[in-house]
């Protein structure tokens, strides 16, 4: 519809936001209930997974926006996004497949509660 041009009628749209709005809410709630389902494991997989996902995967954003020549607002926008912890969604996803359903959550909550600043934005500033 947005290639096509159109658009929605405002009662329609609402629907949709309404929709999106309670997304996030809910994965979150099934988040915690994975969490509570499985145990915190601390494993050496784990974290380098961790470590990985928000130190290596940054790195290698950061390295490419900088060959790239990005240089604007949604850079910054996308390395701090690249340096959060583990999304949601892979915990649920995980648990809907039946696969590394307790890694997940630990790769998940680790990097969540380990002090520091995750924040990676500052590096496009200098």
């Amino acid at each position: 519809m947005v290639l096509a041009g159109t658009h929605l009628r405002a009662v329609v749209a609402g629907c949709f936001e309404l929709i999106g709005s309670a997304t996030s809410g809910q994965a979150r709630f099934a988040v915690g209930l994975v969490l509570a389902a499985h145990p915190v494991r601390l494993s050496p997989g784990i974290f380098a997974g961790s470590l990985a996902r928000i130190t290596v995967q940054s790195a290698i954003l950061f390295v490419l926006l900088q060959l790239l020549h990005v240089v604007s607002p949604f850079a910054r926008e996308a390395l701090v996004c690249c340096s959060f912890p583990l999304a949601t969604v892979v915990v649920l996803f995980a648990s809907r497949y039946n696969a590394a359903q307790s890694e997940t959550p630990s790769m998940l909550l680790i990097p969540t509660l380990a002090p520091g600043d995750h924040g990676a934005g500052n590096a496009l500033d200098q």
